[in-house]
């Protein structure tokens, strides 16, 4: 592997911190913001315990509450949740040669960051992940792993292609893509199929799949994201929508990141996951019904 590149994590919630521990694990210098118990994470690190890989301690090698002024960092991990944009917020530690990696849900997500850093390398990255974090310090990996990671205007990069290396040498499954909106468009059938429902009737996956009129509104959502993707340039395999649902009933039942977010009373990524959809189905002329009506079951749970 190409030697080791310096990663600063912004945002160490369950997704972040599990790459990011991992990164660590391989040779990286991972330094993390952490907008919320800073202090905890430098005290006790984050423990990781994986159904997979075992159970470790990532000890960061910095822990800030916010972006510092930092004189080089190769990769910025923005792993925090899709919930507004941060492109200001990392600005201090941006520098010429630094890759931002968007390690979030969605579909457009990376624009933002694409239109404030335009001379930038900007990575989008797909996590393909079971995990949830019980406290500040301590992350539950359940189930799956993979990611996905390549540049957001495509091509190659070989500072992202070594990340890649390092996850997949340490027991994560990792592809580099050179076609990464293809791949949101695959990750954004589960989303909106599972994410929203869970939220809205409070139940995990399998609770979903087991009430015969639930699975029938998660397909329906998962077709309206096809349809969308298509008028997009992005045709999906035409069994995406039935192996999307025979994988999540062999999966370990899991309460959604949307769910969670419900429960816990924060802010959730309905803009990501759906409303941005919707946007571009309304451009395109592509019906959706099902998601208008997902997303303003949303607005009324999370009053935004």
């Amino acid at each position: 592997m190409s030697p080791a590149p310096s990663v600063l994590l912004f945002g160490p919630g369950a997704v972040g911190a599990f790459y990011g521990s991992v990164l660590a694990k391989s040779g990286c210098e991972v330094s993390v913001v952490a907008r919320s118990g800073a202090s905890d994470i430098q005290t006790n690190g984050i423990t990781i315990n994986s159904h997979s890989l075992g159970e470790w301690t990532f000890r960061p090698h910095q822990v800030f509450a916010t972006v510092p002024s930092m004189s080089t960092v190769d990769v910025i991990i923005l792993s925090a949740k899709a919930i507004r944009n941060y492109s200001e917020d990392i600005r201090p530690a941006v520098h010429s040669q630094t890759r931002i990696l968007i390690l979030q849900n969605g579909i457009d997500v990376e624009a933002p960051y694409q239109l404030a850093y335009p001379n930038n390398v900007i990575g989008s990255g797909l996590a393909f992940v079971c995990a949830n974090r019980q406290s500040v310090t301590h992350v539950n990996h359940i189930d799956y792993g993979r990611i996905v990671v390549g540049r957001y205007d495509q091509g190659d990069d070989p500072v992202l292609l070594n990340v890649v290396d390092r996850f997949n040498h340490y027991g994560v499954p990792a592809q580099y893509s050179s076609t990464s909106r293809l791949d949101r468009w695959r990750k954004m059938v589960w989303n909106v199929g599972f994410n929203p429902i869970s939220a809205i009737v409070r139940s995990t996956t399998d609770v979903v799949l087991a009430i015969p009129e639930l699975e029938a509104v998660c397909r329906a959502a998962m077709a309206e994201v096809m349809a969308i993707a298509a008028a997009d340039g992005y045709p999906l395999s035409i069994d995406t929508v039935e192996r999307n649902i025979s994988d999540t009933r062999l999966m370990t039942p899991y309460k959604t990141s949307m769910l969670l977010d419900v429960e816990a009373g924060r802010p959730i990524e309905r803009g990501a996951i759906l409303a941005n959809a919707i946007r571009l189905a309304d451009r395109m002329g592509v019906p959706v019904p099902t998601m208008k009506t997902l997303n303003a079951l949303l607005k009324g749970i999370n009053h935004d």
